[in-house]
């Protein structure tokens, strides 16, 4: 239910990026997959400092 949810979202968001800076839809989804690239890395960064996570490994 998830893939369903963030696809659909994912798409109308890209197409009002792209639609709000006349732009286009390429480049609208271009900035969700840069945004939720950005955002990935932040997660995991915030997940490796995480003194229980890396607990989990031993």
């Amino acid at each position: 239910m998830g893939y369903v949810i963030a696809y659909s979202v994912s798409g109308v968001l890209a197409d009002f990026i792209g639609k709000r800076t006349a732009a286009g839809v390429g480049r609208g989804a271009a900035w969700v997959i840069g945004v939720s690239g950005i955002c990935l890395v932040i997660i995991s960064a915030l997940t490796i400092t995480n003194k229980d996570i890396r607990e989990l490994e031993k």
